[in-house]
């Protein structure tokens, strides 16, 4: 795998979107319904958006958040970490007598999340079209937007809209499949979208019995006029289709799964960091596989061994590996 040389840290992305705090819960048993399991919880901060930016930090990009949390204890944490995780949140908002948006997983033993609810989410509407103007409008020489689904259809749009004008680099996370239909029919200007097999089936118009349908639900989102799809498909790894032109499965990379939640994230993160040192569309998908294994190894939402270097190991190593295989196969 050739590395190109150029550094990113000069490279601003401003991300838009959720920011929560994660309470998850670990059994060490296969669940049982209508009764009493026992687990041990941990408590992280999480939201779409949250979670890509600080993935990005650690990779060397110039990070603005814009998001909202509220006037609680669970915002005075939230805004804390993201601080102390070197995330700029000068653009974002505080909100008062509002409670912040919290995400609780129950994770089943093998690591799959058994259930999640969302809470207070209610927050992300009280922020206005003008307010997201207003905050990129104090900002110059953005590359990327990153724009997950939590704020309302007027905002989206609006990002959307704007990244066309500006001929911003724009990549969106339709969150849930629910969160998805936010989305506009037309999203001409979107470099990249990444989603998993549900949120692809509703943003195509499909059923979900059509999930594993890839290619046909592809084709129909590049028709709404999105650049190029990664379908991110579990322990399958990803589908990943160029322009309308050109697809490929790649396979996950090995790793003992222990949390799935934040995988897709890192994904997302791997991918802008390897377009950012000028990898083309399908090396872009192998770095998103390559994040989101090191995640899945541990119960963070974020890996804490993520970094430039590691990245680009895991990747050659990765190489070397399928190299081998292919010369044993002969």
């Amino acid at each position: 795998m050739i590395h190109n040389n150029t550094d990113v840290n000069s490279l601003m992305i401003v991300c838009i979107g959720g920011s929560n705090i994660d309470r998850k819960q670990f059994v060490s048993h296969k669940i049982k319904k209508n009764t009493t399991n026992m687990a041990s919880s941990i408590l992280t901060y999480g939201g779409v958006a949250r979670n890509v930016s600080e993935n990005l930090v650690k990779l060397g990009f110039d990070v603005r958040l814009i998001t909202c949390y509220g006037e609680d204890n669970d915002g005075e944490l939230l805004k804390n970490d993201l601080i102390s995780k070197g995330i700029n949140i000068e653009l974002s908002y505080r909100i008062p007598d509002t409670q912040t948006s919290s995400y609780n997983a129950l994770m089943d033993v093998d690591g799959e999340m058994f259930v999640a609810t969302v809470s207070n989410l209610d927050i992300y509407t009280k922020i206005t079209v003008e307010e997201i103007r207003n905050s990129l409008s104090k900002l110059n020489d953005v590359r990327y937007i990153f724009l997950d689904t939590f704020f309302n259809t007027d905002c989206i749009h609006y990002v959307i809209t704007k990244c066309k004008e500006k001929n911003i680099c724009l990549i969106v996370n339709p969150v849930s499949p629910l969160e998805a239909k936010k989305l506009p029919q037309n999203l001409s200007g979107v470099f990249l979208l990444v989603a998993n097999e549900l949120e692809a089936c509703s943003l195509a118009g499909f059923s979900s019995i059509y999930r594993k349908f890839h290619k046909m639900i592809a084709k129909k989102i590049h028709a709404k006029g999105v650049e190029n799809i990664v379908i991110t498909c579990g322990a399958r790894g990803a589908y990943c289709s160029e322009d309308s032109k050109k697809d490929r499965y790649i396979t996950p990379y090995i790793a003992k799964v222990v949390d799935v939640v934040g995988a897709g994230d890192a994904f997302i993160a791997g991918m802008l960091f390897s377009h950012g040192i000028g990898g083309d569309f399908f090396t872009m998908c192998e770095y998103g596989l390559a994040a989101s294994s090191l995640v899945l190894q541990e119960s963070n939402t974020v890996s804490k061994l993520l970094n430039p270097e590691y990245l680009r190991s895991i990747i050659d190593n990765e190489v070397h590996r399928k190299a081998k295989t292919a010369s044993n196969k002969r």
